[in-house]
């Protein structure tokens, strides 16, 4: 840009518009009258450009000027809709600004995340999606949206998959499932909610598990969580992989054991307490920004919304709204994000598999 305004100046450019711009109605000026004009009018150009070039930094500084929108990739009154909606008042009092959502539904979720991608990376724009919903749908489906360019600010709730069964049903422990499932190969069927969902993920973990018992299992894949548990109190599938806090509604239902590290509720054992290494298989729902957004940016979001850690009342708030209510950083996030891809690697290739 400089060495192509020093031929302008100087003369040296075949273009012809350009000099013709800088020149002061009809009349012709010549020799240092000429130079000088030039010089000025190149000058304020160069400043005008270098401006609009680097305007990051300064923006960041002032950062947030105006509403924050906060993409959320399903429909109002969703599962993440209930989950995040609870945030954004404390978000608006956290970040000092407004903060709104703006709903971009279909396709399970990819229509708002590709929309996400189109968007300026300012920091202005952020979304929200629950892991490992959307690896899983980025590895095994067809997608316009890259994850590495998603930068996680926040992850709200932790919900862990359990083994759900009818209360009344001829399972009472893991190892009736498993002594049913020894004598009749290939007919204990499994629901889950979608495909390529943290449901899925658990499936693919436990038929690895199980697999290795000489178990084969079918997965039943649902609409949604309560045709999923309906079907399961009619018995129409033996049983079923979800998470436990909106099923509670449900007394037909209960958990013969939980799919993570450590005991969640008590009196519910774990699948690894029991040998299998089926954990770290759960839900959470996260707030990315841009990974491109200024560094400025994104770390004032991050730090000022790890406020939100340690803050009683927001908590209240999402048990009220029948969340549970663990927040993570934006750290810990990505430490989660660290578990999710590995579990996703080890059962890649039964997650390809058509059930």
């Amino acid at each position: 840009m400089i060495i192509a305004l020093k031929r302008l100046i100087l003369g040296k450019t075949s273009c012809k518009t350009p000099v013709a711009f800088f020149r002061s109605g009809s009349t012709q000026q010549t020799g240092g009258s000429t130079m000088k004009r030039l010089l000025s009018a190149a000058m304020l150009f160069l400043a005008a450009v270098m401006a609009y070039a680097a305007p990051a930094p300064a923006r960041a500084a002032d950062y947030p000027s105006k509403t924050i929108t906060m993409i959320c990739p399903f429909g109002a009154g969703s599962g993440a809709d209930i989950i995040i909606r609870p945030l954004i008042p404390y978000m608006k009092e956290a970040l000092g600004t407004e903060v709104v959502m703006d709903y971009k539904a279909g396709a399970a979720g990819i229509v708002g995340a590709n929309f996400f991608m189109t968007t300026r990376p300012d920091g202005y724009t952020l979304l929200t999606y629950n892991q490992p919903h959307i690896l899983l749908q980025e590895r095994f489906m067809k997608t316009a949206y890259d994850t590495d360019a998603f930068v996680p600010l926040l992850a709200v709730t932790f919900r862990p998959d359990h083994i759900l069964v009818n209360k009344n049903g001829r399972f009472k422990s893991v190892d009736d499932i498993i002594a049913y499932a020894r004598a009749n190969p290939g007919k204990l069927t499994v629901g889950t909610v979608g495909v390529y969902s943290g449901n899925h993920l658990t499936y693919a973990l436990l038929e690895r598990e199980w697999g290795k018992l000489g178990i084969r299992m079918t997965r039943v894949p649902f609409e949604s969580g309560g045709k999923m548990i309906s079907a399961l109190i009619g018995e129409q599938v033996d049983m079923a992989l979800s998470g436990i806090t909106w099923t509670a509604n449900y007394e037909d239902v209960i958990s013969l054991a939980s799919c993570t590290e450590e005991q969640e509720v008590e009196g519910i054992p774990t699948l690894k307490s029991m040998g299998y290494d089926v954990y770290g298989s759960y839900t959470s729902n996260y707030i990315f920004a841009h990974r491109k957004a200024p560094k400025e940016v994104i770390d004032f979001l991050r730090e000022r919304l790890a406020t939100l850690k340690g803050n009683e009342a927001l908590k209240a708030d999402l048990v009220k709204s029948g969340v549970e209510p663990t927040i993570f950083t934006a750290e810990e996030a990505e430490a989660l994000n660290a578990q999710f891809i590995r579990n996703i690697d080890s059962v890649s290739d039964l997650l390809q598999k058509k059930n």
